[in-house]
């Protein structure tokens, strides 16, 4: 297997997986708090569209990754804010199901994620590149 097909295959199933987490974990975070849709809104949105350009990455080399890399910048965004948000507030209770705690290292684990993401659509990119280059690199 080239090096361009293993890391998009690592980048899809990174995105596909953190896309399907993310909408089961914000449904029971949310759980019954429905009218408070402007705080998830976005993970919604962002977990769609990279399970979406999961599906598409081998047919649109390129513009999948590109986006892919998009997307990934402002979920990385929304978390970091998100975790620095709950960094503060360790010690109040939170809306939803989980518990402050739990949900703070959650957020944490999942930035993490979406780092090693981007990282292997970078990288995703960077090898293609290479490979489409007629001497190599």
């Amino acid at each position: 297997m080239d090096e361009s097909l293993k890391f998009r295959n690592l980048a899809k199933y990174i995105a596909l997986a953190f896309g399907v987490f993310l909408i089961g974990a914000e449904t029971l975070r949310n759980w019954g708090e429905w009218p408070r849709w402007q705080s998830y809104a976005f993970d919604y949105g962002f977990a769609v569209l990279l399970i979406i350009l999961s599906v598409t990455i081998h047919r649109t080399k390129y513009l999948a990754l590109s986006f892919m890399v998009i997307i990934w910048s402002l979920t990385i965004l929304l978390f970091t804010r998100s975790l620095i948000g709950h960094l503060k507030n360790i010690n109040e209770p939170t809306y939803g199901l989980i518990e402050q705690i739990p949900l703070t290292i959650g957020i944490g684990v999942l930035d993490l994620v979406a780092v090693v993401g981007i990282i292997f659509t970078v990288m995703a990119i960077y090898k293609t590149l290479i490979q489409a280059k007629p001497n190599g690199p």
